[in-house]
């Protein structure tokens, strides 16, 4: 559960990275942690790539057709973007 609150977060903050250059780092903070990552955009997915902290663990997400798959700390994931909706309601609708 805790990987899935940790990939959950990650994702709720892409309506966020909709104007941002591929290049720059992202960070926010949420529940002790903070989350520093890089968004780009290919063959119609996101691909969210970074580290949270404290611990520098990493996590490699990818969003493609309402879907959220990939890694947290070496854990695979994989999700429906409609289950992330605690407190990230409007937000996620332009990551879809």
């Amino acid at each position: 559960m805790k990987i899935f609150a940790l990939a959950a977060a990650t994702v709720a903050v892409l309506a966020s990275t909709a104007a941002v250059a591929k290049s720059e780092q992202l960070r926010f903070q949420k529940d002790g942690y903070t989350y520093v990552y890089t968004v780009s955009e290919k063959d119609g997915a996101k691909h969210i790539r970074g580290q949270y902290y404290p611990g520098g663990r990493s996590f490699a997400l990818d969003v493609r057709n309402s879907r959220v798959a990939g890694t947290v700390d070496r854990s695979r994931v994989a999700f429906p973007l409609a289950s992330v909706t605690s407190g990230t309601g409007g937000e996620l609708a332009s990551a879809r």
